[in-house]
């Protein structure tokens, strides 16, 4: 493990200043006990064989990068470059991934506990934040991370059925919401801003932001109509960027520097698998065959170096019942580890790794996609 010790509530024992070899025993003990009734209680029943040590792994990890004191959840315990902090978009997945897998209350002090902590007073997130609250990145608001939020909450608790965590959540979900719809673009779509591609320059209206923007809105009325309010202004606004993603990024027409384009040169990326599944913004504009055709032939055809990316079309696989493709995409990924056996974030073509490791993205990932066949 890259890091020693427990995930939870606790609290470890004053450090002597020498440990004897009997002392050393007994804390690599515990330590190791401690961890095996952690792992006991993760949902592993039908996972495969051939992919459950990494999801063992994947779980561990997950819970290594969770901070017990602030509930935050760290991308990664890189510090150059800076990945220790945390972005609500790679927690909305940590979240999910530690609901799904059997580890629901971590999930809920992330959602309901340290990120209505750090967010700002219009309701927005900045890029990131340290374990105390801190802004620690350089872009100021990404507008797929209010979205998210929303959505990670409502899988969240779609996976407990816990109302009081929906209380806990709602005022940050309910300014999430309503920031995302005043940030809806004259065109529908929600304003251009860098998003997970985390480049400043980078400014653009893309299929990842909102499609999630869409289902954030579709979940925000449901968390809304499960308190007894109105959910009606939320589906409202899921209509109206519903609406725009299809006349922007999909229909003919005028040129439109936001329009995707497919068959050949496509300007779709792997992580757009999003608006097939989790969002299910394609079935509900019968695009979904279309853009499965186009992700699919990418997959088969096109190198992508993003780990994160592969393991969301895998899902995306598995949510069309394709069991044969998923399964084949978590065993290629799962071949994109280090010597110490964690999933890398980015790959080159020579075999050589870059960026964070071990990022909490690819190990939610890792879980979220197997989950969605085989806990699911």
């Amino acid at each position: 493990m890259f890091i020693s010790g427990t995930s939870g509530s606790a609290q470890p024992t004053a450090t002597p200043s020498i440990l004897t070899d009997a002392d050393q025993k007994e804390r690599q003990e515990a330590v190791e006990s401690w961890w095996e009734t952690w792992i006991s209680d993760l949902e592993l029943e039908n996972i495969p064989d051939s992919f459950t040590d990494l999801y063992v792994r994947s779980a561990v990890t997950l819970g290594k990068l969770i901070d017990p004191k602030s509930g935050s959840l760290s991308a990664s315990p890189n510090l150059q470059p800076m990945y220790y902090p945390s972005w609500i978009r790679d927690n909305a997945f940590g979240a999910v991934a530690l609901a799904r897998m059997g580890k629901p209350e971590p999930a809920k002090e992330l959602l309901a506990g340290f990120c209505p902590a750090v967010q700002e007073s219009d309701g927005s997130f900045r890029q990131c934040y340290n374990s105390k609250g801190g802004f620690t990145g350089i872009i100021a608001v990404e507008n797929d991370q209010q979205p998210l939020f929303v959505w990670a909450v409502a899988e969240v608790y779609r996976e407990t059925g816990d109302e009081q965590f929906v209380e806990r959540a709602w005022p940050a979900v309910e300014q999430a919401l309503d920031y995302t719809i005043d940030v809806i673009d004259g065109n529908g779509l929600l304003a251009a801003s860098p998003d997970i591609a985390e480049y400043p320059s980078d400014v653009r209206q893309s299929l990842w932001t909102n499609a999630f923007a869409y289902r954030g809105f579709q979940d925000g009325a449901m968390l809304a109509e499960l308190r007894g309010e109105d959910g009606t202004p939320y589906r409202r606004a899921a209509r109206i960027v519903g609406n725009a993603i299809k006349r922007e990024l999909f229909d003919q027409g005028p040129s439109n520097p936001s329009r995707l384009v497919m068959n050949g040169g496509s300007e779709v990326m792997l992580y757009d698998a999003c608006a097939i599944y989790p969002t299910e913004w394609a079935d509900a504009y019968d695009t979904d065959d279309q853009l499965f055709a186009e992700l699919s032939h990418m997959v088969g055809s096109a190198w992508d170096d993003w780990v994160p990316a592969s393991l969301m079309s895998a899902a995306m696989f598995y949510s069309r019942g394709d069991q044969e493709q998923g399964d084949a995409l978590i065993k290629e990924m799962s071949n994109e580890t280090t010597e110490t056996g964690y999933l890398v974030e980015t790959r080159s073509q020579d075999g050589s790794y870059y960026f964070a490791s071990p990022p909490a993205w690819s190990h939610a990932a890792f879980i979220y996609a197997l989950a969605t066949m085989y806990l699911d």
